[in-house]
């Protein structure tokens, strides 16, 4: 399955827990920051706060960190939270294949198929 019918449902599966990415593609050697989102601006394209729009095809791999701090304001202590078993429960009904890699969950374009 092409990663143009991938990456959308990636995004539509994490979006309820806004977690920190960042994404590899193939016009840098290091991944981007740790991003605190990703979108789809337009057909065929991931871009987050530092990169993009890049279209999927260059997409090496997109990386999504389970621990995140929820911020609740200036005046009000953050709370962290892990939502990796979430996260894979979100991916798994959604139908991708998914590796954790140093604790962080790892989709990647080359090799993602749909199961």
């Amino acid at each position: 399955m092409s990663t143009a019918f991938i990456w959308p449902r990636l995004l539509a599966a994490i979006r309820p827990f806004s977690p920190a990415v960042r994404v590899k593609w193939s016009g840098e050697a290091e991944p981007t920051g740790w991003e605190p989102w990703i979108i789809i601006p337009s057909d065929s394209y991931l871009e987050t706060g530092t990169m993009g729009p890049v279209p999927f095809r260059e997409v090496d791999w997109v990386e999504v960190d389970p621990a995140r701090m929820n911020v609740k304001g200036r005046l009000v202590a953050a709370d962290g939270a892990d939502r990796r078993d979430s996260l894979i429960a979100a991916l798994a009904g959604a139908h991708l294949n998914w590796a954790l890699v140093d604790d962080k969950i790892r989709l990647s374009g080359m090799n993602l198929i749909a199961v």
